[in-house]
């Protein structure tokens, strides 16, 4: 029963950080204790310092001995890099989510956040529905490995495209007029693959909607 309870702890102590990091509170460089971290989430420092190395096997956080956890810091290059990674991961994912039968309600509700996205006031808003159309993609995938591979590269694509500001820093430094995408087409494209059932068709949609952001970055980044 307590082992229970403290596997419980640890999951939530995990999400919470999780989402700080998401959310900004928590950015490039910053030093994590099992201390303030207890005392942030009300928790004892065991659970904490085992989300710690969870999350840090998970690629997440990076241990240095004798300084602690750390929020890693990454360059354009690391980010591009994970974006190759996703558009390999998502499709295959997307690609399964088809073939083995898309669940009813499950592009209802892809619909559903394209809409609030699309219509999103803020860029925090736009950023989250961006995290759940994405995250609702690879959630009836079928393979929990997978799944778990993709929210963890999600995870970092959000921290390094909000907190550290990759994207909005390379731009700056790009010096000239960006042509923006149609990120809303693109989303539409993916919904509508995957309500045809062709399964191909759904994964080219989405490789090519995450190499899109990969080679609008790499060009700005020259």
């Amino acid at each position: 029963m307590i082992m229970k309870k403290r596997g419980n702890t640890v999951k939530f102590v995990c999400r919470s950080l999780i989402t700080d990091m998401e959310e900004g509170n928590f950015i490039s460089g910053d030093k994590l204790t099992a201390e303030s971290l207890a005392e942030r989430y009300n928790v004892s420092r065991t659970p904490v310092r085992e989300a710690l190395n969870i999350l840090t096997c998970d690629g997440l956080l990076e241990a240095t001995p004798n300084a602690g956890f750390s929020i890693p810091f990454m360059t354009t290059e690391d980010l591009c890099d994970i974006f190759k990674i996703r558009e390999v991961l998502e499709g295959l994912a997307v690609y399964e989510l088809v073939a083995n039968g898309v669940p009813e309600g499950l592009t209802d509700k892809l619909w559903e956040y394209y809409e609030l996205r699309k219509n999103a006031e803020t860029t925090d808003d736009y950023n989250h529905y961006d995290l759940l159309f994405h995250t609702l993609l690879c959630d009836e995938c079928g393979s929990k490995q997978l799944q778990q591979l993709i929210k963890n590269y999600l995870v970092l694509s959000r921290i390094f495209h909000t907190a550290s500001n990759v994207y909005t820093t390379a731009l700056k430094k790009c010096g000239r007029p960006i042509k923006q995408r149609d990120i809303h087409k693109e989303h539409a494209e993916i919904i509508e693959a995957i309500e045809s059932g062709n399964a191909k068709l759904a994964r080219k949609k989405v490789s090519e909607h995450i190499a899109n952001a990969r080679k609008a970055l790499e060009k700005i980044s020259k």
